[in-house]
């Protein structure tokens, strides 16, 4: 009986830590590549860096992908539900954002980076926040056409984060996180306000909501707190 009531301590004591905090051992990665002056089918740093962030997000979780396929190209106005769970807001900034089908009139300022795709999502110099229904503890997407320093991707994880836009011109560039166990509600893609021929082109989002407690884990609260009651005996 003692030995049985000391594992159950000292089960029930570490389950009882390791639920305490679940985010207590998370990290966050990020993932950045970025190809100036290229066009829509040569840019091979910016899909390696999107390559290694989804198999570091799909190590999370089940990713989506909003590669705006299936969205009418039209001016959409704010706030916007590109997809069931994800509504775009403006930060700050004018104009709407609008769905094109083809390259932007001006060569370089953002096209679609779906292969076999057409479409993309023009962000006109305003910064956007995407808020997620569901929290997500992974992002990342494609951006063409940053012609200025100081872009990021922003979010809060408990503290504020900032993940740099590469100035690659007219060019091409993927920027993406991991934050494993933190539940992120919204991103914000801060462009700057006079950059009207900045950031043009958004495509290929891709995010990992955080999945509902499973019941292992509803399991392991009890067992946990079945332990400690033990172990609270056991010590008397």
């Amino acid at each position: 009986m003692k030995v049985r009531n000391v594992l159950l301590c000292i089960v029930g004591s570490a389950l009882t830590l390791l639920l305490a905090d679940p985010s207590a051992n998370a990290t966050l990665s990020t993932f950045s590549g970025s190809d100036p002056g290229t066009g829509p089918t040569n840019f091979p740093n910016s899909a390696a860096a999107e390559a290694a962030f989804l198999s570091a997000a799909g190590a999370l979780g089940s990713v989506s992908k909003i590669d705006f396929e299936s969205i009418v190209a039209h001016d959409y106005g704010l706030p916007w539900t590109i997809t069931p769970g994800v509504t775009v807001t403006r930060a700050n900034g004018i104009g709407n954002p609008y769905v094109y089908n083809t390259p932007f009139p001006i060569s370089g300022y953002g096209w679609n980076t779906t292969p076999g795709g057409s479409k993309w999502f023009y962000s006109n110099g305003s910064s956007l926040t995407l808020n997620f229904g569901t929290p997500v503890s992974a992002f990342g997407c494609y951006f063409t056409g940053a012609t200025f320093s100081g872009e990021a991707v922003q979010f809060n994880d408990g503290s504020d984060q900032s993940i740099a836009i590469p100035n690659t011109g007219t060019g091409i560039q993927f920027v993406g996180f991991t934050d494993q166990g933190k539940l992120i509600s919204s991103v914000t893609l801060d462009f700057l306000l006079f950059d009207s021929w900045g950031v043009k082109g958004i495509d290929d989002i891709s995010y990992v909501t955080v999945p509902e407690p499973t019941t292992w884990a509803l399991l392991a609260t009890a067992l946990a707190m079945f332990g400690v009651t033990r172990c609270r005996v056991w010590m008397k």
